[in-house]
Protein backbone atom coordinates (compact mmCIF):
# COMPACT_ATOMS: atom_id res chain seq x y z
CA UNK A 1 0.00 0.00 0.00
CA UNK A 2 1.01 3.64 -0.23
CA UNK A 3 3.68 4.61 2.28
CA UNK A 4 3.57 8.41 1.84
CA UNK A 5 1.12 10.91 0.46
CA UNK A 6 3.05 13.77 -1.07
CA UNK A 7 4.58 15.45 1.98
CA UNK A 8 2.22 13.65 4.36
CA UNK A 9 3.13 10.28 5.84
CA UNK A 10 0.87 7.29 5.33
CA UNK A 11 0.87 4.21 7.53
CA UNK A 12 1.09 6.78 10.29
CA UNK A 13 -0.11 9.82 8.34
CA UNK A 14 -2.86 10.56 10.85
CA UNK A 15 -0.46 10.23 13.74
CA UNK A 16 2.00 12.53 12.00
CA UNK A 17 -0.70 15.06 11.16
CA UNK A 18 -1.76 15.20 14.81
CA UNK A 19 1.66 14.95 16.50
CA UNK A 20 1.99 17.29 19.45
CA UNK A 21 -1.69 18.00 19.75
CA UNK A 22 -2.19 16.60 23.27
CA UNK A 23 0.92 18.33 24.55
CA UNK A 24 -0.13 21.66 23.01
CA UNK A 25 -3.64 21.33 24.39
CA UNK A 26 -2.48 20.81 27.96
CA UNK A 27 0.38 23.26 28.28
CA UNK A 28 -0.07 26.72 29.75
CA UNK A 29 2.78 29.24 29.73
CA UNK A 30 5.06 28.35 32.67
CA UNK A 31 7.36 30.75 34.51
CA UNK A 32 10.82 29.17 34.36
CA UNK A 33 13.03 29.84 31.28
CA UNK A 34 13.45 26.19 30.32
CA UNK A 35 9.79 25.39 30.97
CA UNK A 36 8.79 28.37 28.85
CA UNK A 37 11.02 27.05 26.10
CA UNK A 38 9.21 23.70 26.23
CA UNK A 39 5.77 25.31 26.07
CA UNK A 40 6.50 27.66 23.18
CA UNK A 41 8.29 25.08 21.06
CA UNK A 42 5.73 22.29 21.50
CA UNK A 43 3.73 21.22 18.47
CA UNK A 44 6.31 22.29 15.90
CA UNK A 45 5.99 21.31 12.27
CA UNK A 46 6.79 17.64 11.66
CA UNK A 47 9.68 17.36 9.24
CA UNK A 48 10.57 14.34 7.09
CA UNK A 49 13.49 12.42 8.54
CA UNK A 50 13.58 14.38 11.79
CA UNK A 51 13.25 12.91 15.25
CA UNK A 52 10.57 14.66 17.26
CA UNK A 53 11.64 14.98 20.89
CA UNK A 54 10.93 17.25 23.82
CA UNK A 55 12.25 20.78 23.46
CA UNK A 56 13.74 21.87 26.75
CA UNK A 57 12.18 20.51 29.94
CA UNK A 58 13.61 20.98 33.48
CA UNK A 59 12.18 17.87 35.08
CA UNK A 60 9.85 14.91 34.53
CA UNK A 61 6.14 15.47 34.31
CA UNK A 62 4.70 15.82 37.81
CA UNK A 63 1.30 14.24 37.21
CA UNK A 64 0.22 11.32 35.01
CA UNK A 65 -2.01 12.17 32.08
CA UNK A 66 -3.76 10.18 29.37
CA UNK A 67 -5.71 10.95 26.23
CA UNK A 68 -7.70 9.22 23.55
CA UNK A 69 -8.13 10.63 20.06
CA UNK A 70 -10.15 9.61 17.03
CA UNK A 71 -9.32 10.83 13.52
CA UNK A 72 -11.08 10.45 10.20
CA UNK A 73 -9.09 11.02 7.02
CA UNK A 74 -10.85 11.11 3.62
CA UNK A 75 -9.21 11.67 0.28
CA UNK A 76 -11.23 13.36 -2.46
CA UNK A 77 -12.35 10.92 -5.14
CA UNK A 78 -10.39 11.19 -8.35
CA UNK A 79 -12.07 13.49 -10.87
CA UNK A 80 -13.75 11.61 -13.77
CA UNK A 81 -11.76 13.74 -16.20
CA UNK A 82 -8.49 12.42 -14.80
CA UNK A 83 -9.42 8.73 -14.57
CA UNK A 84 -8.89 6.07 -17.24
CA UNK A 85 -12.16 4.21 -16.78
CA UNK A 86 -11.42 1.78 -19.62
CA UNK A 87 -8.70 0.05 -17.58
CA UNK A 88 -10.97 -0.54 -14.60
CA UNK A 89 -10.29 0.31 -11.00
CA UNK A 90 -12.18 2.82 -8.91
CA UNK A 91 -12.19 6.59 -8.37
CA UNK A 92 -12.88 6.12 -4.63
CA UNK A 93 -9.62 6.92 -2.88
CA UNK A 94 -8.46 6.18 0.64
CA UNK A 95 -10.32 6.79 3.85
CA UNK A 96 -8.76 6.06 7.22
CA UNK A 97 -10.21 5.66 10.69
CA UNK A 98 -7.59 6.04 13.43
CA UNK A 99 -7.70 5.53 17.19
CA UNK A 100 -4.82 6.66 19.37
CA UNK A 101 -4.21 6.28 23.10
CA UNK A 102 -1.36 8.07 24.91
CA UNK A 103 -0.16 7.85 28.51
CA UNK A 104 2.49 10.06 30.12
CA UNK A 105 3.57 9.42 33.70
CA UNK A 106 6.40 10.11 36.15
CA UNK A 107 8.42 7.06 37.19
CA UNK A 108 10.82 8.63 39.70
CA UNK A 109 11.85 12.17 40.61
CA UNK A 110 14.14 12.15 37.55
CA UNK A 111 12.47 9.78 35.09
CA UNK A 112 9.22 9.88 33.13
CA UNK A 113 7.77 7.68 30.40
CA UNK A 114 5.31 7.89 27.53
CA UNK A 115 3.37 5.14 25.76
CA UNK A 116 1.48 5.61 22.47
CA UNK A 117 -0.80 3.04 20.83
CA UNK A 118 -2.40 3.53 17.41
CA UNK A 119 -4.93 1.42 15.54
CA UNK A 120 -5.87 2.38 11.97
CA UNK A 121 -8.16 0.89 9.35
CA UNK A 122 -7.72 1.96 5.72
CA UNK A 123 -9.73 1.24 2.61
CA UNK A 124 -10.13 2.57 -0.91
CA UNK A 125 -8.34 2.70 -4.26
CA UNK A 126 -4.78 3.77 -4.90
CA UNK A 127 -3.13 5.33 -8.01
CA UNK A 128 -1.44 2.59 -10.03
CA UNK A 129 0.17 4.16 -13.11
CA UNK A 130 -0.30 7.04 -15.56
CA UNK A 131 -1.28 6.50 -19.20
CA UNK A 132 -1.52 8.74 -22.24
CA UNK A 133 -5.00 8.96 -23.76
CA UNK A 134 -4.62 9.53 -27.49
CA UNK A 135 -8.26 10.52 -28.00
CA UNK A 136 -8.38 13.13 -25.22
CA UNK A 137 -4.73 14.11 -25.72
CA UNK A 138 -3.93 14.14 -22.03
CA UNK A 139 -2.57 12.00 -19.23
CA UNK A 140 -5.01 9.90 -17.22
CA UNK A 141 -4.59 8.02 -13.95
CA UNK A 142 -5.07 4.26 -13.79
CA UNK A 143 -6.45 3.25 -10.38
CA UNK A 144 -6.47 0.02 -8.42
CA UNK A 145 -9.74 -1.49 -7.28
CA UNK A 146 -11.51 -0.08 -4.22
CA UNK A 147 -11.27 -3.43 -2.43
CA UNK A 148 -7.96 -2.56 -0.73
CA UNK A 149 -8.40 -2.92 3.03
CA UNK A 150 -5.61 -2.59 5.56
CA UNK A 151 -5.22 -2.45 9.32
CA UNK A 152 -2.25 -1.00 11.13
CA UNK A 153 -1.22 -1.38 14.76
CA UNK A 154 1.54 0.83 16.10
CA UNK A 155 3.12 0.90 19.54
CA UNK A 156 5.75 3.37 20.76
CA UNK A 157 7.38 3.86 24.14
CA UNK A 158 9.74 6.56 25.34
CA UNK A 159 11.71 7.12 28.54
CA UNK A 160 13.44 10.33 29.66
CA UNK A 161 16.06 10.69 32.38
CA UNK A 162 16.61 14.25 33.62
CA UNK A 163 19.72 15.83 35.07
CA UNK A 164 20.28 19.26 36.56
CA UNK A 165 21.02 20.81 33.17
CA UNK A 166 20.10 18.14 30.69
CA UNK A 167 18.14 15.10 29.64
CA UNK A 168 18.66 11.76 27.88
CA UNK A 169 15.71 10.23 26.04
CA UNK A 170 15.20 6.75 24.57
CA UNK A 171 12.36 5.76 22.22
CA UNK A 172 11.41 2.55 20.47
CA UNK A 173 8.47 0.92 18.80
CA UNK A 174 6.99 -1.35 16.21
CA UNK A 175 4.34 -0.92 13.50
CA UNK A 176 2.58 -3.82 11.82
CA UNK A 177 0.32 -4.21 8.79
CA UNK A 178 -0.62 -7.19 6.65
CA UNK A 179 2.18 -6.42 4.20
CA UNK A 180 4.49 -4.25 6.30
CA UNK A 181 6.48 -4.65 9.53
CA UNK A 182 8.60 -1.83 10.88
CA UNK A 183 10.73 -1.42 13.98
CA UNK A 184 12.44 1.73 15.21
CA UNK A 185 14.78 2.90 17.93
CA UNK A 186 16.08 6.35 18.79
CA UNK A 187 17.78 8.40 21.45
CA UNK A 188 18.49 12.06 22.02
CA UNK A 189 20.63 14.11 24.39
CA UNK A 190 19.71 17.59 25.55
CA UNK A 191 21.84 20.16 27.39
CA UNK A 192 20.92 23.64 28.61
CA UNK A 193 23.29 26.61 28.83
CA UNK A 194 23.15 30.31 29.61
CA UNK A 195 20.96 29.98 32.72
CA UNK A 196 18.69 27.57 30.80
CA UNK A 197 17.92 30.15 28.12
CA UNK A 198 19.74 28.10 25.49
CA UNK A 199 19.11 24.41 24.81
CA UNK A 200 21.05 22.13 22.47
CA UNK A 201 19.49 18.83 21.37
CA UNK A 202 21.17 16.03 19.39
CA UNK A 203 19.20 12.98 18.28
CA UNK A 204 19.77 9.73 16.39
CA UNK A 205 17.16 7.34 15.05
CA UNK A 206 17.15 3.96 13.29
CA UNK A 207 14.40 1.96 11.58
CA UNK A 208 14.13 -1.46 9.92
CA UNK A 209 11.29 -2.33 7.55
CA UNK A 210 10.14 -5.58 5.98
CA UNK A 211 7.73 -5.34 3.03
CA UNK A 212 5.73 -8.41 1.98
CA UNK A 213 3.50 -7.39 -0.97
CA UNK A 214 0.22 -9.26 -1.09
CA UNK A 215 0.57 -9.96 -4.83
CA UNK A 216 4.15 -9.22 -6.01
CA UNK A 217 3.71 -11.23 -9.20
CA UNK A 218 1.01 -8.78 -10.33
CA UNK A 219 2.62 -5.54 -9.19
CA UNK A 220 6.37 -6.08 -9.08
CA UNK A 221 8.42 -7.59 -11.91
CA UNK A 222 11.07 -8.77 -9.46
CA UNK A 223 8.50 -11.03 -7.80
CA UNK A 224 10.79 -11.74 -4.84
CA UNK A 225 8.00 -11.67 -2.29
CA UNK A 226 9.90 -10.09 0.62
CA UNK A 227 11.88 -6.82 0.59
CA UNK A 228 13.91 -4.97 3.19
CA UNK A 229 14.96 -1.42 3.86
CA UNK A 230 16.50 0.54 6.70
CA UNK A 231 17.07 4.16 7.60
CA UNK A 232 19.22 6.25 9.89
CA UNK A 233 18.32 9.79 10.96
CA UNK A 234 20.25 12.53 12.74
CA UNK A 235 19.12 15.94 13.92
CA UNK A 236 20.76 18.87 15.66
CA UNK A 237 18.53 21.57 17.18
CA UNK A 238 19.40 24.80 19.00
CA UNK A 239 16.67 26.64 20.93
CA UNK A 240 17.22 30.17 22.21
CA UNK A 241 15.01 32.45 24.31
CA UNK A 242 15.39 35.81 22.55
CA UNK A 243 13.63 37.79 25.27
CA UNK A 244 10.81 37.31 27.74
CA UNK A 245 8.14 36.18 25.27
CA UNK A 246 9.97 35.03 22.13
CA UNK A 247 11.90 31.90 21.26
CA UNK A 248 13.78 30.93 18.12
CA UNK A 249 14.65 27.33 17.27
CA UNK A 250 16.85 26.30 14.36
CA UNK A 251 18.26 22.99 13.32
CA UNK A 252 19.42 20.57 10.70
CA UNK A 253 18.13 17.04 10.06
CA UNK A 254 19.70 14.33 7.92
CA UNK A 255 18.23 10.98 6.87
CA UNK A 256 19.79 8.13 4.94
CA UNK A 257 17.69 5.28 3.58
CA UNK A 258 18.86 2.17 1.75
CA UNK A 259 17.43 -1.12 0.57
CA UNK A 260 14.16 -1.58 -1.31
CA UNK A 261 12.90 2.01 -1.72
CA UNK A 262 10.61 1.31 -4.70
CA UNK A 263 6.84 0.87 -4.43
CA UNK A 264 5.75 -2.68 -5.32
CA UNK A 265 2.18 -1.46 -5.93
CA UNK A 266 3.10 1.05 -8.67
CA UNK A 267 3.63 0.53 -12.40
CA UNK A 268 5.07 2.68 -15.20
CA UNK A 269 3.85 2.81 -18.84
CA UNK A 270 6.74 2.39 -21.30
CA UNK A 271 5.22 2.03 -24.79
CA UNK A 272 2.46 3.30 -27.05
CA UNK A 273 0.60 -0.01 -26.75
CA UNK A 274 0.17 0.41 -23.00
CA UNK A 275 2.89 -1.96 -21.82
CA UNK A 276 3.87 -1.37 -18.19
CA UNK A 277 6.82 -2.33 -16.02
CA UNK A 278 7.44 -2.12 -12.30
CA UNK A 279 8.24 1.08 -10.43
CA UNK A 280 12.02 1.05 -9.86
CA UNK A 281 13.91 3.56 -7.69
CA UNK A 282 17.53 3.84 -6.51
CA UNK A 283 18.37 1.70 -3.49
CA UNK A 284 19.80 4.65 -1.59
CA UNK A 285 18.49 8.08 -0.66
CA UNK A 286 20.05 10.96 1.26
CA UNK A 287 17.83 13.77 2.60
CA UNK A 288 18.96 17.03 4.22
CA UNK A 289 16.46 19.30 6.00
CA UNK A 290 17.33 22.68 7.53
CA UNK A 291 14.46 24.18 9.55
CA UNK A 292 13.57 27.08 11.83
CA UNK A 293 10.70 27.77 14.23
CA UNK A 294 9.68 30.99 15.92
CA UNK A 295 7.31 31.32 18.89
CA UNK A 296 6.08 34.68 20.16
CA UNK A 297 3.71 35.11 23.12
CA UNK A 298 1.66 38.30 22.67
CA UNK A 299 0.58 39.33 26.17
CA UNK A 300 -2.02 42.03 25.31
CA UNK A 301 -3.91 39.49 23.17
CA UNK A 302 -3.17 36.53 25.46
CA UNK A 303 -2.14 34.65 22.32
CA UNK A 304 0.96 33.20 20.68
CA UNK A 305 2.20 33.19 17.11
CA UNK A 306 3.89 30.05 15.72
CA UNK A 307 5.91 30.25 12.49
CA UNK A 308 7.74 27.27 10.95
CA UNK A 309 9.85 27.11 7.79
CA UNK A 310 11.88 24.26 6.31
CA UNK A 311 13.67 23.28 3.15
CA UNK A 312 14.70 19.85 1.96
CA UNK A 313 17.13 18.52 -0.63
CA UNK A 314 17.79 14.91 -1.48
CA UNK A 315 19.91 12.70 -3.72
CA UNK A 316 16.91 11.99 -5.97
CA UNK A 317 16.89 15.68 -7.03
CA UNK A 318 13.70 16.38 -5.08
CA UNK A 319 13.82 19.74 -3.36
CA UNK A 320 10.99 21.16 -1.28
CA UNK A 321 9.98 24.16 0.79
CA UNK A 322 7.48 24.28 3.66
CA UNK A 323 6.08 27.25 5.58
CA UNK A 324 3.42 27.16 8.28
CA UNK A 325 1.84 29.80 10.48
CA UNK A 326 -0.55 29.24 13.39
CA UNK A 327 -2.25 31.58 15.87
CA UNK A 328 -2.98 30.26 19.39
CA UNK A 329 -5.71 32.43 20.86
CA UNK A 330 -6.75 31.95 24.51
CA UNK A 331 -10.35 32.89 25.35
CA UNK A 332 -11.78 33.21 28.88
CA UNK A 333 -8.75 31.30 30.28
CA UNK A 334 -10.37 27.94 29.46
CA UNK A 335 -10.65 27.92 25.67
CA UNK A 336 -8.25 28.10 22.76
CA UNK A 337 -8.86 28.67 19.05
CA UNK A 338 -5.98 27.77 16.74
CA UNK A 339 -6.30 28.63 13.05
CA UNK A 340 -3.37 27.53 10.89
CA UNK A 341 -2.16 27.71 7.30
CA UNK A 342 0.59 25.71 5.60
CA UNK A 343 2.24 25.94 2.19
CA UNK A 344 4.34 23.23 0.53
CA UNK A 345 6.13 22.98 -2.83
CA UNK A 346 8.40 20.35 -4.31
CA UNK A 347 10.30 19.61 -7.51
CA UNK A 348 10.35 16.24 -9.27
CA UNK A 349 12.72 13.31 -8.88
CA UNK A 350 15.26 12.97 -11.67
CA UNK A 351 13.79 9.57 -12.66
CA UNK A 352 10.14 10.74 -12.64
CA UNK A 353 8.00 10.88 -15.76
CA UNK A 354 4.27 10.40 -16.43
CA UNK A 355 5.15 7.86 -19.16
CA UNK A 356 8.38 6.69 -20.83
CA UNK A 357 8.36 6.27 -24.62
CA UNK A 358 12.05 5.87 -25.52
CA UNK A 359 13.21 2.67 -23.88
CA UNK A 360 13.01 1.45 -20.32
CA UNK A 361 15.29 3.43 -17.99
CA UNK A 362 16.99 1.70 -15.08
CA UNK A 363 15.12 3.92 -12.60
CA UNK A 364 11.58 5.11 -13.35
CA UNK A 365 8.39 6.16 -11.60
CA UNK A 366 5.14 7.92 -12.48
CA UNK A 367 4.19 8.26 -8.81
CA UNK A 368 2.58 11.64 -8.09
CA UNK A 369 4.44 11.76 -4.76
CA UNK A 370 7.70 12.24 -6.70
CA UNK A 371 6.19 14.65 -9.25
CA UNK A 372 6.42 18.46 -9.06
CA UNK A 373 3.48 20.13 -7.32
CA UNK A 374 2.42 22.65 -4.71
CA UNK A 375 0.05 22.19 -1.79
CA UNK A 376 -1.77 24.26 0.79
CA UNK A 377 -3.50 23.17 3.96
CA UNK A 378 -5.59 25.16 6.38
CA UNK A 379 -7.30 24.18 9.55
CA UNK A 380 -8.89 25.14 12.83
CA UNK A 381 -8.55 23.53 16.23
CA UNK A 382 -10.60 24.34 19.33
CA UNK A 383 -9.49 23.32 22.84
CA UNK A 384 -11.54 23.46 26.04
CA UNK A 385 -10.01 23.00 29.52
CA UNK A 386 -12.37 21.66 32.18
CA UNK A 387 -11.17 21.36 35.79
CA UNK A 388 -12.54 19.87 38.98
CA UNK A 389 -14.91 17.21 37.65
CA UNK A 390 -15.76 14.84 39.21
CA UNK A 391 -13.23 16.00 41.83
CA UNK A 392 -10.54 18.63 42.21
CA UNK A 393 -7.72 16.27 41.37
CA UNK A 394 -8.84 15.72 37.79
CA UNK A 395 -8.59 18.16 34.87
CA UNK A 396 -9.84 17.53 31.34
CA UNK A 397 -9.02 18.72 27.85
CA UNK A 398 -11.39 18.41 24.89
CA UNK A 399 -10.00 19.21 21.45
CA UNK A 400 -11.79 19.33 18.07
CA UNK A 401 -9.89 19.90 14.83
CA UNK A 402 -10.39 20.07 11.07
CA UNK A 403 -7.80 20.29 8.30
CA UNK A 404 -8.18 20.66 4.55
CA UNK A 405 -5.31 19.73 2.22
CA UNK A 406 -5.28 20.73 -1.45
CA UNK A 407 -2.75 20.32 -4.27
CA UNK A 408 -2.08 21.84 -7.66
CA UNK A 409 0.81 21.96 -10.09
CA UNK A 410 0.07 25.69 -10.44
CA UNK A 411 1.03 26.25 -6.79
CA UNK A 412 4.56 24.92 -7.19
CA UNK A 413 7.37 27.44 -6.87
CA UNK A 414 8.81 26.48 -10.26
CA UNK A 415 6.78 26.07 -13.44
CA UNK A 416 5.29 22.61 -13.96
CA UNK A 417 4.88 21.68 -17.61
CA UNK A 418 2.73 18.57 -17.10
CA UNK A 419 0.70 18.03 -13.93
CA UNK A 420 0.35 14.51 -12.58
CA UNK A 421 -3.34 13.43 -12.69
CA UNK A 422 -3.08 11.52 -9.41
CA UNK A 423 -2.41 14.40 -7.00
CA UNK A 424 -4.20 13.88 -3.70
CA UNK A 425 -6.50 16.17 -1.72
CA UNK A 426 -8.10 15.32 1.60
CA UNK A 427 -10.15 16.28 4.66
CA UNK A 428 -8.99 15.41 8.18
CA UNK A 429 -11.29 15.51 11.22
CA UNK A 430 -10.13 14.69 14.74
CA UNK A 431 -11.39 14.77 18.32
CA UNK A 432 -9.34 14.29 21.48
CA UNK A 433 -10.30 13.78 25.10
CA UNK A 434 -7.53 13.92 27.67
CA UNK A 435 -7.23 13.95 31.44
CA UNK A 436 -4.53 14.91 33.92
CA UNK A 437 -4.70 13.09 37.25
Amino acid sequence: MDRVKGDVAVGGRLQAACDGRSQEARETLPIGPSAKLAALTSGALALPGMLAGPAGADSPVQEPSADYSFSYYKEDNLSPGLWNEDLGGSRNRYEIFAHQFSLIAPVTSRIDTRVDLVFETMSGASPWWVTWDQGQQKYLQVMSGATIFEQRVDGQIGVNHYFDRGRIGLTGGVSSEKDYLSGNFGFDIERSFNDKNTVLNVGLGFSWDTITPTDPAQHDDLGLGVYYKKAQAFNLTLSQILYRDAILQAGLAYKHGDGYLSDPYKRVEVSNDGTTVDDRRPSERHQLTPFARYRHFIRPANASLHVDVAGQWDSWSVSSFTAEVAWYQTLFERFELIPSFRYYSQSQADFYGPVFRFGIPTYRTSDYRLSPFGAISYGLRANAHLDGWPDRDLSWILSLAYQRYRTSADWAISDVELANPGLVEYHLFSVLLGAKF
